[in-house]
């Protein structure tokens, strides 16, 4: 059984990543028509996703169509990418109309990435004079509070809502309906479950099989919506740093970092990716928006400077 989900995850990033590189050519080598219908094509998909929902009565909460969800904010993160590289405002038009939609889509890990770049871009296009004074006043407001605030909480500070009692006595029936809980005890068993197979994982697909021994209702036992950790636990240190190794061979050669905005753009992809990833599972989407930094040539690229 282990041997048929290797054979399966295997044959399914060779497909992702021939299809990116074929992709990658045709952005290289025709430029200006593949942004268009690349751009083109995102906007449909919105379009599609949201007059779906419309018509299924659903207002707000656009995510009866799976991964079509992370389309709003991806697309709006290539728009605003392209405004900055090509100093074009007329692709920012579209977000007129994107922008509420992104909002109403409820997706709260696109809504925070795409404002996460989108300040990034705003404060890398400051002038270096107001870029000093906003930082000065970020360091002055630390400071005070540090001088005359009490700090104190900070020593038990957790970015988790749930103790580490509740983990281990989880009470399932309430993990059914609370989603946070849920998805702190995948993680904290996740996590578990890496410490003891560290160097080279569990295996591929073999996450659920191990991460059943955690739970009485099989169906809790899912992937970690961590896609650095779900590979941790499948492919270990060994498999993530291998997926991490294209970055080094990248960013070391540099052939696609040659001035300020291809490296702004290349970090705020990565702004976008890392976020997104760790709030994911592991999947064909998730597979695109590990390695979308490094094909940035999708909407910019030597050719089209």
């Amino acid at each position: 059984m282990g041997l048929t989900k290797a054979i399966i995850a295997t044959v399914q990033w060779v497909l992702i990543l021939f299809t990116l590189v074929v992709v990658y050519t045709s952005a290289v080598k025709n430029p200006e028509k593949f942004r268009a219908i690349f751009i083109k094509t995102l906007l449909v998909i919105c379009f599609f996703t949201l007059v779906y929902h419309l018509m299924h009565g659903h207002l707000t909460r656009y995510k009866l169509l799976g991964d079509a969800k992370y389309a709003f904010a991806l697309t709006g993160v290539i728009l605003i990418s392209c405004a900055y590289y090509f100093d074009d405002k007329s692709y920012l038009k579209p977000l007129i109309f994107l922008y509420p939609v992104i909002l109403l889509s409820l997706e709260r890990k696109g809504i925070l990435a795409f404002h996460m770049v989108t300040f990034f871009y705003i404060f890398i296009t400051l002038k270096s004079l107001n870029k000093f004074i906003i930082s000065a006043l970020c360091s002055l407001t630390v400071l005070l509070l540090a001088l005359f605030y009490d700090l104190s909480f900070l020593n038990s500070f957790t970015f988790f809502e749930y103790s580490d009692l509740e983990m281990l006595y989880l009470d399932e029936e309430q993990a059914l309906w609370v989603s946070n809980l849920h998805r702190q005890s995948l993680v904290t068993n996740g996590w578990d479950i890496f410490t003891t197979h560290f160097i080279f994982g569990v295996g591929p697909k073999m996450l659920q099989v191990y991460m059943s021994d955690y739970y009485i209702n099989q169906g809790l036992a899912l992937y970690t919506h961590n896609v650095f950790l779900d590979t941790l636990i499948e492919q270990g240190s060994v498999g993530l740093f291998l997926l991490l190794l294209p970055y080094l061979v990248y960013i070391t050669r540099g052939s696609g970092l040659k001035n300020k905005k291809d490296k702004t753009i290349f970090f705020a992809f990565c702004l976008y990716s890392i976020f997104m990833l760790f709030f994911m599972s592991g999947g064909a989407p998730s597979m695109v928006i590990f390695y979308l930094p490094i094909f940035k040539a999708f909407i910019a690229n030597k050719m089209s400077d």
